[in-house]
């Protein structure tokens, strides 16, 4: 099987049986998303205990590709700290830019994004999640300050 085939293959499992496509019952901070060039629309919801993700969740609506990659963020997310998310968030859009794959070596299931991020047209629905995850963790340090960082 070709590497292209195998990642759609993942990507569609990961929008159509999504781990992660849920509404929280208990949420500090929601962020929306959109992509109007492809009609993506989620909404992100996270839940943050002591400084560290304890759950979230995304739902709304999305091609294959916002939907997929909005689970694998999600999915890396949870159980991190603000600083890791950060610093995953940085990673990813510095390997999106630059196409260094050391930057997310540690997170190989991102790497079923690659020729989506590599055809223009599709940058914006595989970065939708990502770019809505950073809004929210500034949205989260400036509602509770330096101290969850």
């Amino acid at each position: 099987m070709n590497e292209e085939l195998f990642y759609g293959e993942v990507l569609t499992s990961h929008a159509l049986e999504s781990q992660w496509q849920k509404q929280l019952s208990v949420v500090t901070g929601r962020q929306e998303g959109i992509n109007a060039s492809c009609g993506d629309d989620i909404i992100m919801e996270w839940q943050v205990e002591n400084g560290r993700l304890v759950d979230a969740g995304f739902s709304g609506e999305g091609c294959v590709i916002a939907r997929a990659s909005s689970d694998i963020c999600v999915g890396l997310l949870v159980g991190k700290s603000l600083a890791e998310i950060a610093e995953i968030l940085q990673n990813f859009m510095a390997w999106v830019q630059t196409g260094d794959e050391n930057l997310v070596s540690e997170f190989p299931e991102v790497k079923v994004l690659t020729s989506s991020i590599a055809n223009p047209v599709r940058t914006k629905c595989a970065t939708l999640a990502w770019h809505t995850a950073e809004k929210l963790l500034k949205l989260h340090q400036q509602l509770f300050g330096e101290q969850e960082k």
